[in-house]
């Protein structure tokens, strides 16, 4: 692969995964994580709290589709911001940084589901 054609590749991959974060951008509490519109925030989430080891958050988000759908949304979205996923069945966890988030599929069999979000210090 050429220079040209893998930053031509880079461009198209990071057009593509910006076309799915929606309009208000970030995840309340999650200022590098980037809100999909295929998901929505469920009202008093997040819980942050600070930890000798740096802050913590968790919250609830509710998807238009299943879950998994979701998950593999995630993980383009978050590579093109220059985190390094991997993609375990029924979840997604992501580091960059000194930080981990990690991406729990609750409800795997829906149509419509529930991820559990949680962002954390690498340890």
């Amino acid at each position: 692969m050429t220079k040209s054609t893998k930053i031509f590749a880079l461009f198209a991959f990071t057009f593509a995964s910006s076309a799915l974060i929606a309009e208000d951008g970030f995840i309340e509490g999650f200022p590098d994580i980037p809100k999909l519109e295929i998901v929505s925030e469920i009202a008093g989430d997040p819980v942050v709290f600070d930890t000798p080891s740096g802050t913590v958050a968790e919250a609830t988000l509710l998807t238009s589709n299943k879950g998994t759908e979701a998950l593999n949304a995630y993980k383009t979205a978050l590579s093109a911001l220059g985190w390094s996923c991997k993609r375990p069945p029924q979840s997604l966890k992501c580091t960059r940084g000194g930080n981990t988030v990690t991406f729990l599929n609750d409800i795997p069999q829906a149509e419509t589901g529930r991820i559990i979000l949680r962002l954390a210090p690498t340890k």
